[in-house]
């Protein structure tokens, strides 16, 4: 029973030196994360902007006018 008991305290050992070493590597993913759902927030917005600019846009009298300028240029 000795011998099972000192098993499982080096086992717990080497799994206690394994959780100490992956916790700043966690910490440091956790932060690229964070990182990554900002970036990826930020885009949404600006992908939103740019629909809404490019709705204005085809909404404009100046668009709607040049528009079969812009068929000719597509017949070339």
């Amino acid at each position: 029973m000795s011998e099972e008991l000192d098993a499982a305290r080096e086992e717990l050992r080497q799994l206690r030196g394994e959780l100490k070493a992956a916790l700043p590597r966690l910490s440091r993913l956790e932060a690229d994360l964070v990182k990554a759902r900002e970036e990826l927030q930020r885009t949404r917005e600006e992908l939103d902007d740019s629909r809404d600019q490019l709705r204005a846009l085809r909404r404009s009298a100046s668009f709607r006018l040049s528009s079969s300028i812009r068929l000719l240029g597509v017949r070339r």
